[in-house]
């Protein structure tokens, strides 16, 4: 039998991502030192996403903000490409408008194309719904894609609606309390590294408790170690 060199070829990993959507409350009330910290957290945020990333896997980073107006500014955006806009603190708190655009966004098979893994989903607010959200509320977390994500929360400072951000998180491990606007980048942090720590894992679509602290990161991991975990996102 003749020699065929054209038998002879190397495997080939495709390069998964672990979408994560920031819902983000930019009302009246964030107005000052929190909406300046919250847009300095979101960019550590991704900063870190490249500096503790998993050679196979890939952050894509999308932003929902709710207050004078519903805006998606971000659409799914690798994190070393990210290009935050300036947040502008105005408006009420739509939440409930919100939340039925992320949950269109999530279900959407086309924004979400070729990602392999459940998302993760932060929601960040400081004060209470200003429209009717219970619904969405219902809706985002219980039935079709969204139902799968991984869903955490910040409340900032007292008048946070906290029964809303528990609603919300899917454990109670993932709401984290910001005591003011000094405190944002660190309880931002805390999700960060609980999707980080997906990321390390045999299978990035499971997910518990939230890490409180940094997890030690491996310096690398076979792709062959992570045959288990390719469930498609559907």
């Amino acid at each position: 039998m003749a020699f065929d060199p054209s038998k002879f070829q190397s495997k080939t990993f495709k390069e998964k991502a672990l979408p994560v959507l920031l819902l983000l409350d930019v009302s009246g009330s964030m107005q000052g030192e929190k909406i300046e910290s919250l847009h300095a957290a979101v960019q550590e945020m991704a900063a870190d996403f490249v500096r503790q990333g998993v050679r196979e896997i890939h952050i894509k980073i999308a932003v929902i903000t709710f207050g004078a107006s519903v805006d998606c500014p971000v659409r799914y955006t690798d994190a070393r490409d990210l290009r935050l806009p300036q947040f502008t603190a105005e408006g009420m708190t739509p939440l409930g408008t919100a939340l039925e655009m992320a949950k269109d966004m999530l279900e959407d098979k086309e924004e979400t194309k070729g990602y392999w893994y459940r998302p993760a989903v932060v929601l960040v607010s400081d004060g209470y719904p200003t429209d009717e959200y219970s619904a969405p509320l219902n809706a985002f977390i219980a039935t079709g894609r969204s139902a799968k994500a991984q869903r955490m929360a910040v409340g900032i400072g007292d008048d946070a609606d906290e029964e809303m951000l528990r609603r919300f998180v899917s454990d109670e491990t993932f709401l984290f309390h910001a005591d003011g606007a000094s405190d944002i980048a660190a309880q931002f942090k805390l999700a960060t590294m609980s999707t980080i720590q997906r990321m390390a894992s045999q299978n990035p679509n499971e997910f518990s408790g939230a890490v409180r602290e940094t997890p030690q990161m491996p310096a690398d991991v076979a792709p062959s170690l992570r045959a288990s975990e390719e469930e498609e996102f559907l």
